[in-house]
């Protein structure tokens, strides 16, 4: 970015830096007037001073969306650090408050590994050995909320993600079990469920993203293996998957950590996937990666140690080793 430039930012409203970095990222004018709860002419003024200030469009309409043009590619950075500036300027912070937010982490997880993780971490805390944690789902906009403070980091098996973002691999998933309505017919008809059994009744799965939102693993296998599933559905809420397993008769994977907390949960069964079928079913010698996602350490709120603990905890809440 040019000195010039900067030096234009710098004289800005505040309110038009937010303005450009909502419009950057939703693409709809109307969407950041909803965002910053004002009126869309507001907005659309502000949008005015900000091309007269750079001498430049900066966005575009192309197919009902605002796209940014190169000078606009070349400002985002740059009005992103001072957004976050004034972020964290407009949350005043008693030392008090400080002592008690140091003790929360905000952590993201994927739905599929959330009851797991919680329980290994309230073990971890009944110990002493981490501080408290709030877990979120991991959802679209997480990477967002990481960058911009509102999480601390999160584990996910997205590696594809900002620059500004520091993804660490924290290991591979070694082990899933076969769930489903504990009155499913599966579990009296074989001693050991096989890949093959669980095309023959309805599949549901959770879809996470850069694991299963484009395709899950067990549908990928069975076009591989030339298998025609009877029924394969993906939700986005846990409440539904487990819904379509009592109500549909349908049948799911969960990993052993999991499905440890399911076993106790009435009308539901599970049974460990043969661990030649789980690795066949990835179609390589180890599971999906997860990650260990967060910002830049400048921007952190809290300590390598802190984050080591935790670390530690989910590795060995989700790395499984097969027997």
């Amino acid at each position: 970015m040019t000195q010039t430039n900067l030096n234009k930012i710098k004289d800005l409203d505040v309110f038009e830096l937010f303005v450009f970095k909502y419009i950057f990222e939703h693409k709809h004018a109307n969407n950041v007037a909803k965002l910053l709860n004002v009126s869309a002419p507001k907005v659309s003024r502000s949008l005015s001073n900000l091309r007269n200030t750079f001498d430049d469009e900066l966005f575009y309409r192309r197919q009902a969306e605002l796209k940014p043009t190169p000078v606009a590619n070349g400002l985002y950075d740059s009005i992103c650090e001072f957004c976050r500036i004034v972020e964290k300027l407009e949350t005043p912070v008693t030392p008090a408050q400080a002592t008690q937010e140091e003790q929360v982490l905000h952590i993201a997880v994927p739905q599929i590994l959330f009851t797991g993780i919680a329980r290994s971490l309230k073990h971890a805390q009944d110990q002493g050995r981490i501080t408290k944690v709030r877990l979120h789902s991991w959802h679209e906009n997480t990477a967002d909320d990481i960058y911009n403070g509102k999480l601390d980091f999160g584990v996910g098996f997205e590696n594809a993600l900002s620059k500004e973002l520091t993804i660490a691999p924290l290991g591979h998933l070694q082990a899933l079990c076969v769930v489903g309505a504990e009155d499913h017919p599966i579990w009296s008809q074989h001693e050991n469920v096989r890949l093959e059994h669980l095309t023959e009744y309805p599949f549901i799965y959770i879809a996470e993203a850069g694991f299963n939102d484009k395709i899950d693993p067990f549908e990928l296998y069975c076009r591989n293996h030339g298998l025609t599933p009877a029924k394969i559905e993906s939700v986005s809420r846990r409440e539904e998957w487990y819904s379509h397993m009592l109500n549909m008769g349908s049948l799911s994977f969960l990993t052993p950590v999991e499905a440890d907390f399911y076993k106790d949960v009435p009308s539901i069964h599970t049974e460990r996937l043969l661990d030649k079928d789980y690795f066949s079913l990835h179609g390589r010698q180890h599971g999906p990666m997860l990650h260990f996602i967060e910002t830049q350490k400048q921007y952190r709120h809290y300590n390598s140690k802190q984050r080591e603990a935790i670390a530690d905890v989910i590795r060995h809440a989700i790395i499984t080793k097969p027997h």
